[in-house]
């Protein structure tokens, strides 16, 4: 799945949040962020939802000053059965990202599911 989101939405480029729920239940706890994005597959953009679910952290600051429902960029990897998505990595060209301690941004998870809308 992260391969194929990597594939279709590259780095997010010029992507809005329309959208941002979280539910924390007893025993599980998911977020559904819908997302207005260029696929760069089908060349157009597009409106998708994509549901974090056994989230580990989630970082999501916004105010007056700081606009965090704009993305520019994306990191998305998976490492060590931990998938991360920070909305506001470090960025230092399209095949130098990292991942920002201090991201305005950022979901890890062990699951994370596509829905086209």
């Amino acid at each position: 799945m992260i391969e194929q989101i990597k594939k279709n939405y590259e780095l997010f480029s010029d992507a809005v949040i329309q959208e941002f729920n979280y539910s924390n239940k007893i025993g599980a706890n998911s977020c559904e962020i819908h997302i207005n994005l260029y696929n760069w597959t089908t060349d157009s953009r597009e409106n998708i939802i994509l549901v974090f679910k056994k989230i580990s952290l989630i970082r999501f600051y916004n105010n007056s000053q700081i606009n965090s429902t704009v993305i520019s960029s994306a990191l998305i990897k998976k490492e060590n059965g931990v998938i991360t998505f920070d909305f506001f990595p470090k960025y230092y060209n399209d095949l130098h990202i990292e991942e920002n301690e201090n991201s305005k941004f950022i979901i890890k998870c062990k699951e994370v599911e596509l829905i086209k809308s």
